[in-house]
């Protein structure tokens, strides 16, 4: 050998160092490729659970903020619509209160107009036997 063909040439122990990469790596056997998929198909099933889940957590975040304001919305034309009704039910109260005094006034008018009848017919009475020779009396 010439002695440029030691520059070019490997050196004696490259052979022993490719040779022991490639054996540390060694064939890879069946169970060890179907570990790895196993793993990878169990990574990709975890990461499309994780983004479901949290889809359905932004829609339902979604969801319960439209019906937060609808409720909301709702709740507040109850009140009104309770604040109405309580006006009228101190409306009708008062009201009451009117009809049942004008009641208590009706029944001592009728009770007067009762004994004014009663003197009235007693009269009647009096005049029809003091002049009863008197026709259409």
């Amino acid at each position: 050998m010439s002695p440029a063909s030691y520059l070019t040439a490997p050196p004696r122990d490259a052979a022993y160092i490719v040779a022991l990469s490639i054996s540390a790596v060694g064939p890879v056997s069946v169970r060890v490729m179907v570990l790895w998929i196993s793993l990878a198909v169990l990574l990709v099933a975890v990461l499309a659970g994780i983004a479901y889940c949290v889809v359905r957590g932004f829609q339902l975040y979604r969801n319960a903020k439209r019906v937060g304001g609808t409720i909301g919305a709702e709740v507040e034309r109850i009140s009104a619509v309770t604040l109405e009704i309580e006006r009228q039910n101190a409306a009708a109260a008062a009201a009451a209160e009117r009809l049942h005094g004008a009641t208590d006034k009706l029944a001592v008018s009728r009770a007067r107009l009762q004994l004014q009848l009663a003197a009235l017919r007693e009269a009647q009475a009096l005049v029809r036997r003091t002049f009863w020779f008197v026709p259409g009396i």
